[in-house]
């Protein structure tokens, strides 16, 4: 399955291809992208990272393996959501409140750039 990233009605938004979108056909959206980064220096984190986005009973978990890599989760899914990411040699990140709205048809996609400290 590929994620295309792409840049339509003035937002980012992922898409996976079900058929063929030229015909009309539908398409799965995610509603948070994440993307962990070291506070200090602005940019990749030196670990991978672990990252839940959770909506009451719903959750979804990620790992981010590489430097610099986003993730998107939440996929179809409006709801008010806590981000947590998790990551060797830094203090975890938290944040709540983060919400997802839909227009409809599709969730509107969210875009969370999570700034790690770095442990003592």
């Amino acid at each position: 399955m590929t994620i295309v990233a792409e840049d339509r009605w003035d937002q980012p938004h992922f898409v996976i291809p079900h058929g063929d979108l030229e015909a009309g056909q539908p398409e799965f959206r995610f509603g948070l992208s994440v993307q962990p980064i070291d506070s200090l220096t602005q940019g990749p984190l030196a670990s991978a990272a672990d990252i839940v986005a959770r909506d009451g009973a719903f959750a979804d978990s990620v790992r981010a393996l590489a430097p610099g890599q986003f993730w998107a989760t939440a996929g179809e899914r409006p709801g008010t959501y806590q981000v947590t990411v998790r990551a060797a040699g830094y203090q975890p990140w938290v944040r709540s409140g983060i919400v997802v709205t839909s227009d409809g048809c599709h969730v509107k996609l969210v875009v969370v750039t999570a700034r790690l400290q770095r442990t003592q």
